[in-house]
């Protein structure tokens, strides 16, 4: 692990320690401009540059009007952000090769955050999105596992650009889990019967013919032992 990321992990465990349950605050958000953030203020200077050059108080005007857009956007896209509560769900024990499903619980008041948030475990590509004015709990977010044994959750990023995408809040949280990713079945030739199957396996094998439990008499075959004959029945016939 290259130096920087091990010191912001370092950072990070100090800063969001590790929970079941989170109340995004303050504490817990960043916030940058975007891409198109970064664009938008770059208009802004070009204009506050070609207003005072110019001595056009019209594009003065436009300028300051698109920075005091800029910081609303930034206050909204803040408190829409925060006040969610996410908590780790139960998460099943899986095999060596496939996929765990991690169940995300949300709880947020439905007339103060709205918009799409975007989920994906720290440093994986993979990314699934839910929109906060349609979608139910709890938010499955899968993860793949290699390799058997303990499995440490990866943090959760989440991310949102409401309402105007020219701010990008996110946050880094860290669930503690238990998780065992026991090893790979492999196929077998061996066929494993049920309770139920084995039943009535033992109810036939009680009807045959046994060497010591009678059940009928029979004529008598070369090899059988002596003892088995019915020689009460003999010395009548």
């Amino acid at each position: 692990m290259l130096s920087w990321q091990f010191t912001a992990e370092k950072w990070l465990n100090k800063r969001i320690p590790a929970a079941s349950n989170y109340e995004l605050n303050y504490r817990s958000i960043f916030i940058f401009p975007s891409r198109f953030g970064g664009l938008f203020l770059f208009l802004c200077v070009g204009l506050f540059v070609l207003g005072t050059n110019y001595q056009n108080n019209l594009m003065i005007i436009l300028c300051y009007f698109l920075v005091s857009l800029f910081l609303l956007n930034l206050f909204v896209a803040y408190l829409n952000f925060a006040k969610l509560e996410i908590q780790l769900g139960k998460i099943q024990n899986g095999f060596a090769g496939e996929k765990l499903q991690v169940p995300l619980w949300f709880n947020y008041n439905k007339r103060t955050s709205h918009g799409l948030i975007k989920l994906n475990f720290w440093k994986y590509k993979y990314s699934i999105n839910i929109d906060l004015d349609d979608f139910s709990n709890p938010v499955y977010l899968p993860i793949d596992c290699h390799r058997r044994g303990k499995l440490i959750l990866p943090r959760v990023t989440l991310t949102s650009s409401f309402p105007l995408g020219l701010i990008s809040c996110w946050t880094h949280l860290a669930f503690p889990s238990d998780i065992v990713v026991y090893p790979k079945p492999i196929h077998s030739n061996i066929r494993l019967i049920s309770k139920q199957d084995s039943l009535q396996t033992n109810e036939a094998d009680t009807s045959q013919k046994g060497h010591d439990d009678f059940d009928s008499l029979a004529p008598y075959k070369q090899g059988e032992p002596l003892y088995h004959v019915a020689w009460k029945q003999v010395a009548k016939g």
